[in-house]
């Protein structure tokens, strides 16, 4: 499966799981491989903020965080639901939304 018309054998020096697209890719001395996924995954959230903390003590009440999702999920199939209790916006459906 994985040598259709590629080596039969190579040393991998890099291996990620592109789970938006549902393959994985494969860097060797040899060139850069990609397939499909044999199965899916169930979705996992995960998820960065470019800020970890807000300084509330300066009332920095207009600081905006950037969200981004990193979900084990196929983005062909995705929908986000995502809350901020006390945000601008309270609610998004964006994949990676900026919250005041």
């Amino acid at each position: 499966m994985f040598n259709n018309q590629e080596p039969a054998s190579v040393n991998c020096q890099f291996l990620q799981p592109y789970y938006g697209e549902g393959k994985i890719r494969m860097a060797s001395q040899r060139g850069v491989y990609e397939c499909e996924f044999c199965e899916d995954v169930e979705p996992v959230a995960m998820f960065a903020a470019d800020k970890v903390s807000l300084n509330l003590a300066a009332n920095c009440v207009a600081d905006t965080i950037q969200f981004v999702d990193h979900s084990t999920v196929r983005h062909a199939s995705a929908t986000w639901q995502w809350f901020f209790e006390g945000g601008i916006p309270a609610t998004s459906s964006l994949e990676n939304p900026q919250v005041v």
